[in-house]
């Protein structure tokens, strides 16, 4: 006689699709439809994430696998603290090239030059790890059970857990000379003082 009992399909998180079918021990293998599904309700959260200013790119890690397709760099905004108030200087990324480690738990985002730039311009913003907070809308990704990411608000920004600031020395990639006003105008690799 088949005596399998309560066959439970349970769902990890261990990548894209994963789940295991757990069975008590029986004299000889049944078959059948699985008496309990339950199906994933945890919606994902952002854990930690690091800012490499040199490299020009954010890394991020989840609670979770995610689905890389929905990661949208967009719903990002970086603040100069934790509690957003008049004086908190802050730029929200308008794209980037979204890279995911293979357990999709993890993912590189490469900012856009723009970006960049806004960054690097702000004295108050990203310059130390004491200033440097993520917060992001729950359209910032969703899980692969379509679950939308928590969201991060104003007024409890995420702090960088590892920051690298910017070491690249700026270069003159070009100029052009107008005789006519008595002007040079010179073009650099990135944001430079004047």
């Amino acid at each position: 006689a088949c005596r399998w009992w309560n066959p439970r399909l349970l769902l990890d998180s261990e990548g894209p699709g994963t789940a295991r079918l757990f069975l008590w021990r029986g004299p000889r293998p049944c078959s059948g439809q699985v008496s309990v599904f339950e199906a994933d309700i945890t919606a994902p959260s952002l854990l930690r994430f690091s800012l490499d200013l040199s490299a020009g790119v954010l890394n991020v890690t989840f609670s979770e696998a995610m689905d890389v397709a929905t990661i949208v760099p967009s719903q990002i905004t970086l603040q100069s603290d934790s509690v957003a108030n008049g004086t908190t200087q802050s730029v929200q990324l308008t794209g980037g090239v979204v890279v995911s480690a293979t357990d999709a738990k993890s993912a590189s985002i490469v900012l856009v030059a723009s970006d960049l730039n806004n960054i690097k311009l702000l004295d108050g913003l990203a310059t130390t790890s004491g200033n440097t907070y993520l917060i992001h809308t729950s359209g910032f990704g969703r899980d692969f059970f379509n679950l939308s990411i928590t969201a991060i608000s104003s007024s409890n920004g995420l702090l960088a857990d590892n920051f690298e600031p910017d070491r690249v020395s700026p270069s003159l990639v070009a100029f052009s000379l107008d005789m006519n006003n008595n002007q040079i105008v010179l073009t650099f690799s990135e944001v430079v003082r004047v």
